[in-house]
């Protein structure tokens, strides 16, 4: 309980003395997926002392030297577009753009509290002391890696609140792992330009209920259109909807 409310009283402490020690960096990231047919791929975090914009990458097969697409085994994706996502403290939000069959979403969801338990556990990645963490988000529970060497409460994905940059993060599962492999910082503000969603056109913003709605209906429909190219008289057995068990989410806040 301790740990849970240092981590809210740092990211307090930054919303309102942030502006005095702007930090400005950049994070490579290996994602990989295992939610069915493994997956990986380079992702980007930009990021300043309070917001940050992670851009998830193209997804591909682990020892596969061409680049085919296998993002429908990753099923939140119906086509494989840039997926991006906008956080920021301050205004206690997440913004997910989500380009979907010719439609492009803006996701508005409201910063989830993940509850931190922070141990003394420590190691060294990419030379930064790095300090475990254990904290549990909608269904599913990660250990994470931050270093306080980088004193802003970001990290990949929706992963955030700690008083540290997580610069490593895994599900217990060993599905879902977020590595950083290089970390850069600018002296001036030109990082700025990636944290704006003001620059994304022509989006759809919805609230994330909707938004879950609506993927999932779309994926019916392809499962459905799976199905319905298969031959007549085809057997069909073992196929069912996807469903939230291949996602990074299991279940909702309001579930």
């Amino acid at each position: 309980m301790k740990s849970f409310l240092f981590c809210i009283l740092f990211i307090y402490s930054f919303a309102i003395n942030g502006q005095n020690n702007q930090i400005y960096g950049y994070v490579e990231y290996l994602t990989e997926i295992q939610l069915g047919l493994p997956v990986f791929a380079i992702s980007h975090l930009h990021f300043n002392s309070y917001k940050s914009n992670f851009i998830e990458g193209k997804f591909s097969e682990p020892d596969v030297a061409s680049n085919i697409n296998s993002r429908l085994e990753y099923p939140e994706t119906i086509i494989n577009n840039q997926i991006q996502f906008f956080t920021n403290v301050r205004e206690r939000k997440i913004f997910k753009y989500h380009p979907v069959q010719g439609e492009n979403f803006l996701v508005e969801e409201e910063l989830f509290p993940i509850r931190w338990k922070i141990s003394n556990e420590i190691k060294t990645i990419l030379g930064y002391n790095c300090q475990k963490a254990t904290g549990e988000f909608r269904g599913r529970n990660y250990i994470v890696w931050f270093t306080s060497d980088i004193p802003v409460p970001l990290g990949p994905w929706k992963l955030n609140g700690l008083p540290g940059l997580i610069i490593q993060a895994e599900d217990l599962k060993n599905k879902i792992n977020f590595t950083a492999r290089r970390i850069s910082f600018s002296n001036s503000k030109t990082e700025d330009g990636n944290l704006v969603i003001e620059k994304l056109t022509n989006t759809r913003k919805i609230p994330i209920k909707e938004y879950i709605e609506i993927i999932e209906k779309k994926e019916r429909e392809e499962v459905s259109r799976i199905i319905a190219t298969l031959p007549r008289n085809s057997i069909v057995k073992d196929i069912k909807f996807t469903g939230r068990e291949m996602k990074l989410e299991l279940i909702y806040e309001w579930e």
